[in-house]
């Protein structure tokens, strides 16, 4: 079974967005600027591990297949914006696609809608328009084609998955799909498999979806004209304003069953809210309880158990869709529990909420795989030599049989090892139909890898690459048994960790990360550059600071040279020993033992604030006790927040502007 989330690419500045919306503008924009609407109405939703992140990095890139990876997330679906031959938000996959990070799965969906300003309400202000009379299938197909190619790219029985997520919208739409099957013949694809929307847009039937040409549905959710409510909740007077309840949405899915036998691959998603983006004009299905979240995911799951292995796939809605409030990344309030409630689901595992009892040890488990598969599956290990042995005796110590080898040495075909059969990858392929899983053990496992991708295996659904790394279980349910394969990593600082092998990863744990004092200030800084509305692209770090190692400024003689921690700037005149910061993190230092010398030294601080500039002061325990003089001098600036959570020497952090 494989979970993929949809991936949204527009946290990044790109021309079309300057034009539209103003210089710099990203989707944080909107996210950072959102108001709570009614009485518990969560917004605005601020990022947490991650931060206000730009996909033009590929740290930001790897940090998100790696959480991503942690938590049972087999791959992305990333939006594909093509308007004949032009696209928009293109950079961040294409850095993925060309340079081959993150190593994470993924496939595309093809967002065929128009671009408008439906932000403002103004729907009929197209921006971007899809013109089907001049849309060329193949000029389309011979680029997608460099995707398909690439070995991370999701197949289903060997055919790259494409979806369409507006596919009524296409006139002509029978001609178009053969269209594309040809041209993709010509790239060298015998097949594609096309995979199409029902969402609240799509006007088709299930079987006209199928007549036309499409192999298989998805159920993008939410979807209101689906979706069934008994009544609105009454929680806004707002016109405009639709409000529906979350537990109850998901009561009535449960109950559904499958009808019949069109392939439908399910999607759930934790929470909805596109207020960020729609104002007084949102739907809003605001969820706080995981535990929901979960009972839907464990029932989409078991929807797709009976599908064959390559077609047991379930959609979530989404990775980092901010501005719709529908996210699996971590933010400041509910933390990481939906990627908790994503792992436990996907692996068949009780709900456990993240309480302060049980979060020291989920959270210290860096978890990098974890396979479930059925114990009637034949197992196979890839290499008849040391490292095979050493993989046959894990197995076996498991208690589970392994049918044969295979080599990549024909020589070896036929023959014996360690009283095992040897097969040769050629026979493999002729036993495809057995749905066999193979473990690779060979210091070659990239190459075999590609040979598996090449006759229609899948990473994780038929095959791994790590089995030396594994921790291996069996699990019975009532009517199946499982084998379990996990592999993971421990933490170099507290030790802590699942799987403590020879061949484990010597990371730091995510608890011990969140007790960074650099991580606090990446998020306190992050935080304030969004809310302050202006973009990360116009501001300029001062050369000689580093942003972690927390050096003073030592070009002037003042109480910068020993106080100042952090500062951005945008006015800054070199020649006449001007500085003027738009913000400045300033730690008060332990020197400073009366309130009258800390407010004079935040007066003289002030001093070199541009105009809306923020002073950003830290607060070490021992200073506490000058809160109440700074709060009443600074009254109508003042901004106290909270971030002993990171239990550093910084307890608390006052912001005045």
């Amino acid at each position: 079974m494989r979970t993929i989330a949809f991936y949204l690419p527009q946290f990044h500045p790109f021309a079309e967005n300057d034009e539209w919306w103003g210089k710099g503008f990203t989707e944080w924009t909107n996210v950072a600027k959102s108001k709570s609407l009614f009485n518990g109405h969560y917004q605005p939703q601020i990022p947490a591990d991650l931060g206000f992140y730009d996909l033009r990095l590929p740290e930001a890139r790897e940090a998100q297949a790696n959480l991503a990876q942690q938590y049972g997330i087999d791959a992305f679906c990333y939006y594909h914006y093509w308007f004949n031959g032009k696209m928009l938000m293109e950079k961040p996959f294409l850095e993925v696609l060309h340079s081959g990070a993150p190593n994470h799965d993924f496939c595309l969906c093809w967002a065929n809608e128009n671009w408008t300003r439906r932000w403002d309400g103004l729907n009929h202000e197209i921006l971007m328009e899809q013109n089907y009379a001049t849309y060329d299938p193949e000029e389309h197909m011979q680029w997608l084609a460099q995707a398909f190619q690439d070995q991370r790219y999701i197949q289903i029985n060997g055919a790259p998955l494409f979806l369409i997520y507006r596919a009524s919208d296409i006139p002509n739409l029978k001609e178009i799909i053969l269209r594309w099957r040809k041209a993709a013949k010509k790239q060298g694809f015998d097949k594609i498999h096309l995979c199409c929307a029902n969402n609240s847009q799509n006007i088709l039937s299930r079987e006209q979806i199928i007549d036309l040409g499409f192999d298989s549905i998805y159920e993008f959710a939410p979807n209101l004209k689906s979706f069934e409510f008994d009544e609105q909740l009454s929680l806004s007077n707002i016109p405009g304003l639709n409000i529906y309840s979350y537990p109850q949405m998901v009561e009535k899915e449960l109950q559904k069953q499958p009808n019949d036998d069109i392939i439908t691959f399910p999607c759930v998603f934790p929470s909805w809210d596109n207020s960020p983006r729609r104002g007084n004009n949102a739907t809003v299905i605001q969820n706080e309880d995981a535990q929901v979240y979960y009972n839907w995911l464990r029932k989409a799951i078991d929807n797709v158990e009976s599908y064959s292995s390559d077609e047991q796939i379930v959609f979530i809605n989404a990775w980092n869709e901010w501005a719709e409030g529908c996210h699996l990344e971590p933010d400041l309030k509910h933390g990481k529990k939906f990627l908790e409630a994503t792992f436990q689901a996907v692996n068949g595992l009780p709900f456990q909420a993240q309480t302060s009892s049980n979060l020291k040890s989920q959270t210290a488990i860096v978890r990098d795989m974890t396979v479930r598969i059925d114990q009637k599956r034949p197992i196979y290990i890839w290499g008849a030599g040391s490292s095979g042995q050493q993989a046959l005796n894990i197995l076996k110590g498991a208690g589970i049989s392994v049918t044969a080898f295979i080599d990549s040495n024909p020589e070896k075909a036929g023959t014996l090892f360690c009283d095992v059969p040897v097969i040769s990858k050629q026979q493999l392929l002729d036993i495809t139909s057995l749905k066999p899983f193979v473990c690779i053990a060979s210091i070659f496992y990239e190459e075999i890898q590609t040979s598996l991708n090449t006759i229609g295996l899948s990473k994780n659904a038929d095959y791994i690459t790590n089995i030396l790394q594994c921790s291996i279980s069996i699990q019975q349910s009532e009517e199946r048994t499982y084998y379990i394969f996990e592999s993971g990593t421990y933490c170099n600082i507290c030790g802590s960790g699942k799987f403590q092998t020879d061949h484990s990863s010597n990371i730091i744990c995510s608890k011990c990360m969140s007790n960074s004092e650099e991580r606090m200030l990446i998020e306190l800084l992050s935080e304030e550059l969004a809310i302050s509305g202006l973009p990360l692209s116009q501001w300029t770090e001062l050369s000689h600071l580093k942003m972690l190692s927390i050096n003073a400024l030592s070009k002037s003689n003042t109480f910068f040279q020993h106080n100042l921690d952090i500062a951005f700037k945008t006015d800054l005149n070199l020649d006449n020993q001007l500085y003027k910061f738009d913000f400045i993190l300033l730690r008060i230092p332990e020197t400073l033992q009366t309130s009258t010398s800390v407010i004079s030294f935040i007066q003289h601080a002030k001093f070199s604030l541009s105009p809306g500039g923020k002073l950003i002061i830290l607060m070490n325990p021992g200073a506490e006790n000058l809160i109440p003089a700074i709060r009443q001098e600074f009254h109508s600036y003042y901004i106290e927040r909270e971030y002993s959570r990171f239990k550093t020497h910084i307890q608390k952090v006052i912001i005045i502007h």
